[in-house]
């Protein structure tokens, strides 16, 4: 075991002391190997009230009685919703080795009762033989990024579909989900990055080229920003007919020159859906992804690509 893996394993048996005992000293052992990270990004996201509202309703109105597949379980909010809401039982499936620590300790009486069964592992690494519980009824997840697709979602259920792991005649939650886009314009200005020091700049120079060159600009606050177009949707993928699109094209029509696209994402259920367009829904912890382009004239014809969790556009030439 090399000595990054070695001082990673240290870093989770405080982890596992922590949980265990709940000692200030150990969270002190703890903040000196806080440079392995901590997906702080979780709270946030729980503290999304919109969002949560979406999974508790959905949850509370399909999962009695139901064996279900929370697929990425991240901190278990949304496991601990179906074991609330009655799921006779639930396969918690998640990578990340720190969480899967902290999903032990949580739900450790459920584990221990046989009301939950942590599944510690990627999705390409699932099968059929891992339900000793029985096939799940409902499929729960939240693999989206802030394009909807960065966290690989299309791919994660095509892989799952075609090996036969999932079917199509299952629930999920969300069933469905889209992908849209406007044109934006914003006002930007030069960010310079100087060395105030002059004998620095002298010698750091390079670094300050570097620098300016990888971060030529940034978008101040208070600028002049809109949105350009109407709302277009890129993308629509049904779980329950599930067809997975590479690429789609678009004409749009520009109510004025835009500079970048803004992009957000819906997911839907059996009666509530969520949208994570800030115009929209302001508060939810998903930040709008924009695409710089250079949009100008009364339309522009777009090709947009979805490859391996990312979005790619091109301007069509007529």
């Amino acid at each position: 075991m090399n000595s990054l893996n070695s001082q990673y394993e240290v870093f989770l048996l405080f982890i596992k002391k922590y949980l265990r005992s709940g000692r200030k000293e150990v969270l002190e052992k703890i903040e000196k190997h806080k440079n392995f990270g901590f997906p702080s990004w979780h709270i946030g996201m729980m503290n999304d009230s919109s969002r949560n509202q979406f999974y508790m309703t959905e949850i509370r109105n399909q999962a009695k009685g139901k064996v279900v597949l929370d697929l990425g379980t991240g901190f278990g909010f949304l496991t601990w919703l179906a074991l609330e809401s009655g799921a006779q039982h639930v396969y918690a499936l998640e990578e990340n080795h720190l969480i899967i620590t902290i999903l032990e300790d949580l739900f450790a009486d459920e584990i221990s009762a046989g009301r939950v069964t942590l599944l510690p592992m990627h999705s390409s690494l699932l099968n059929s033989s891992h339900f000793h519980r029985g096939q799940p009824d409902l499929i729960v997840h939240e693999i989206f990024g802030n394009t909807g697709l960065s966290e690989w979602v299309i791919d994660i259920f095509e892989d799952l579909f075609n090996r036969k792991v999932l079917t199509p005649e299952m629930s999920f939650l969300p069933n469905r989900f889209s992908i849209h886009c406007c044109a934006h314009y914003s006002t930007f200005i030069n960010r310079n990055y100087q060395f105030l020091n002059p004998e620095m700049r002298d010698k750091f120079q390079k670094i300050e080229s570097l620098m300016t060159l990888m971060h030529p600009s940034v978008s101040l606050p208070y600028a002049q920003e809109g949105d350009a177009s109407s709302p277009y949707e890129l993308l629509n993928i049904d779980l329950n007919q599930f067809v997975p699109r590479k690429e789609s094209e678009l004409k749009i029509v520009l109510h004025k020159e835009a500079n970048s696209l803004r992009v957000w994402f819906n997911f839907f259920g059996n009666s509530e859906h969520f949208t994570s367009d800030q115009k929209l829904n302001p508060g939810n912890h998903w930040a709008n992804h924009f695409y710089p382009l250079d949009l100008s004239g009364e339309t522009v014809d777009l090709r947009v690509t979805f490859n391996r969790g990312e979005l790619y556009f091109k301007k069509l030439v007529n």
